[in-house]
């Protein structure tokens, strides 16, 4: 049995964490200690230098953030800051254009009507999860496959048409009845491991795996949140932050604590989304794309002038998305000075493909293929 981890040592692990990452310094021994000491498991899959490949995240980023925010208050003693948070979060994603998952318990959404319709018409695409009904445990022996269907049709039917189908959050992460989730359509979820890696796919869904818990205790944790989004980054993971909106609370007063420490993050995230390293989406948007890419065959052909490239990809599980985006990225040399790209016969314009240098000998092309159907095909002419 693992001997539990003392605050000291939490802090310790924190500061040198910072330390290693403001250094760009990134040991994978390092950080898998640090990590185990905060509570956070790290798993490293470097996946092999493929000539073309299809990139982990959407756009060609190295990391993904998300944020699930879990709408579900049942105290009446918190629900003003509960109410006063909500609103501070949507301006602010509003103001950064991030979308979030709220996963929505039905009680909350009934008791607190117009917050729950805020976030419903929010300026952004924001994806509506379901959180249960009365925020029941699926992993409770009092919970039957009959309950579990219940809480969760009730508060679909709260919902407008079309929204809670793709992502099911766990109150309390407990899981359990994955085969009712499967019957009504999701294909994600948050486990209950917190985890720095890339998404596994666990009884039909997706597990985006939590990485750290916003909550009263870590009101001065900006800066550390800033260091594991670099370190996603560096380590083509996802960074999925969680919290409810009655977390974000500093001496009764949400507004300061989204100041201080939510906004320090946005910025930064939005800093790196700029520079093209980092993926914003919610946790739909990544169990669409991962499946896709699990999907997808590629096999190609080379030589000194260009090169065809085919992309098969068969999603056949109708609760996905149909027309995903996938990116494509392929290496090409370092003496090519222009590369001409043609898809399906079709050229592409020239501000579409964008070339970013992987190391002194070659570059790499990173394509958004838009799969409306099975095979797509690639030409690319090289021009030294």
């Amino acid at each position: 049995m693992t001997p539990p981890v003392s605050p000291d040592a939490k802090k310790v692990a924190k500061l040198a964490l910072l330390k290693l990452i403001s250094r760009r310094v990134f040991p994978d021994v390092f950080t898998f200690r640090l990590l185990r000491i905060l509570g956070i498991d790290y798993e490293r899959v470097k996946e092999p230098a493929e000539k073309v490949f299809v990139s982990r995240f959407l756009g060609g980023c190295a990391g993904a953030f998300c944020i699930s925010v879990d709408f579900d208050n049942r105290r009446d003693d918190r629900l003003e800051v509960d109410r006063t948070a909500t609103l501070e979060i949507l301006s602010l994603c509003e103001e950064f254009n991030i979308p979030v998952t709220w996963a929505i318990c039905g009680v909350t959404a009934i008791n607190e009507k117009d917050v729950f319709q805020r976030i419903l018409d929010s300026k952004v695409k924001h994806e509506i999860a379901i959180h249960t009904f009365n925020h029941v445990d699926f992993s409770s022996p009092e919970c039957t496959e009959e309950l579990a269907k219940s809480q969760i049709l009730r508060t679909i039917s709260l919902l407008p048409p079309g929204a809670g189908r793709e992502t099911f959050i766990f109150p309390w992460n407990r899981e359990g009845y994955f085969n009712v989730l499967n019957e009504l359509g999701f294909i994600a979820y948050r486990g209950r491991g917190r985890k720095l890696a890339y998404p596994s796919k666990n009884n039909g869904l997706w597990n985006i795996h939590p990485l750290f818990y916003l909550s009263e205790k870590n009101y001065t944790c900006s800066n550390l949140l800033k260091a594991l989004l670099d370190l996603a980054v560096s380590r083509e993971a996802v960074f999925h932050l969680w919290f409810h909106p009655w977390n974000l609370e500093k001496n009764g007063d949400a507004s300061r604590y989204v100041k201080d420490t939510l906004r320090p993050l946005f910025e930064y995230a939005e800093s790196k989304r700029r520079e093209k390293k980092l993926w914003v989406c919610t946790l739909g948007d990544i169990a669409n794309y991962c499946e896709a890419r699990s999907k997808a065959k590629i096999s190609f052909e080379e030589n000194s002038r260009g090169m065809d490239i085919s992309v098969e990809c068969r999603v056949e599980d109708i609760r996905f998305r149909k027309n995903q985006v996938l990116t494509l990225g392929i290496r090409i040399i370092k003496d090519v000075r222009k590369t001409l790209v043609r898809l399906d016969g079709s050229s592409i314009p020239a501000e579409e493909p964008v070339f970013k240098k992987q190391d002194r000998r070659t570059g790499v092309i990173y394509l958004n293929l838009l799969l409306d159907k099975h095979f797509k095909n690639v030409h690319l002419d090289f021009e030294s």
